[in-house]
């Protein structure tokens, strides 16, 4: 009777260790099931196209499959809704953008609580500077001289996606500083806004460079970057600060986030694999040719950095913003 009862002693203590060491080691078998990847924009669009691209390669590094969901609405916080609200176990991962991450907090119309503390960090992926860009048969404007003389002197129609968003600020600011009449057309998505640029139903596009390099290439003209040096992908359009235009660089950065308090263990492992990710030169090629995109890693703390950055940038022009 003692003997079994030993035996079943000993069983008891085997389990209950081998639990505790399951226990504090999760982070160690970690992840081991399917990832959610969510899509805070609409399939088709250059965070979509990008996720998708680097998918494959996620997937190598983790040994589990990203599944990604596309929650498109509200300028990118039905989706940034949604990762806030995800268990954080690390199974659900987003995309953050800005300047619509920053800005959707930042704007009192919307009386969100919701900051930077609100998300777990791990890194960027890409900066995508912004292209003015015009229908190709609009024989109104051949180069950004014209546009701006024309716009200074005729009410001209421009994309935006969302009140706050960049190429929303920078209209505003080519208004105040080069005394421009631009009229902005707010877009859910990127599709919208080709097809209405290239349909002639707007006058131009400020957009992110690669929404122009996937473009019909036959329909649109770029005629200026929006960036301190010009574009390999664009190296024939000039950037606006060496046509005269000085002060109105813009870039969109994308990274990867998660809800707050995911575990730090968890957070390292998933920085290593976008880390290697992103780096991974078949990775780098293929963003540059089916994406008109560099990607350009930054750890989480540089990330965290970028978009606190960004916050004060939009703070700084709240007062064109009406905020």
């Amino acid at each position: 009777m003692k003997k079994l009862l030993l035996i079943n002693l000993a069983a008891f203590l085997a389990i209950f260790l081998a639990a505790c060491g399951n226990e504090s080691s999760g982070a160690e078998s970690y992840p081991n099931k399917p990832i959610e990847l969510i899509v805070p924009y609409a399939p088709g669009g250059g965070t979509d196209l990008g996720a998708r691209e680097l998918e494959p390669y996620i997937e190598d590094e983790l040994g589990v499959s990203i599944e990604i969901i596309n929650k498109e609405g509200a300028g990118g916080w039905a989706g940034w809704t949604d990762l806030i609200n995800a268990n954080p176990d690390g199974y659900t991962l987003g995309y953050l953008n800005t300047p619509n991450l920053t800005t959707g907090y930042l704007n009192p119309e919307l009386e969100r609580g919701e900051d930077l503390d609100s998300f777990s960090y791990i890194s960027n992926h890409v900066s995508d500077p912004l292209v003015l860009a015009v229908n190709k048969d609009d024989d109104r404007f051949e180069t950004v001289e014209d546009f701006i003389e024309y716009a200074k002197e005729n009410e001209v129609t421009t994309s935006s996606q969302k009140v706050g968003s960049s190429e929303h600020v920078v209209s505003l600011k080519m208004n105040e500083e080069l005394g421009t009449n631009i009229g902005i057309v707010q877009y859910e998505g990127v599709p919208e806004i080709r097809s209405d640029l290239m349909s002639g139903d707007i006058d131009s596009s400020i957009i992110a460079l690669n929404a122009v390099y996937n473009a019909d290439k036959e329909a649109i003209k770029p005629l200026a970057i929006f960036s301190e040096e010009r574009s390999e992908f664009l190296p024939d359009v000039p950037t606006m600060e060496e046509s005269g235009y000085e002060g109105l660089n813009a870039k969109i950065y994308r990274g990867i986030g998660a809800p707050a308090g995911v575990d730090s263990e968890k957070i390292s492992i998933l920085e290593e694999a976008f880390k290697n990710a992103i780096q991974n030169e078949e990775h780098q090629e293929s963003m540059k040719k089916n994406a008109g995109i560099k990607p350009e890693y930054q750890d989480s703390e540089e990330f965290r950095q970028t978009l606190e950055g960004e916050e004060e940038k939009y703070k700084e022009v709240s007062d064109l913003l009406g905020w």
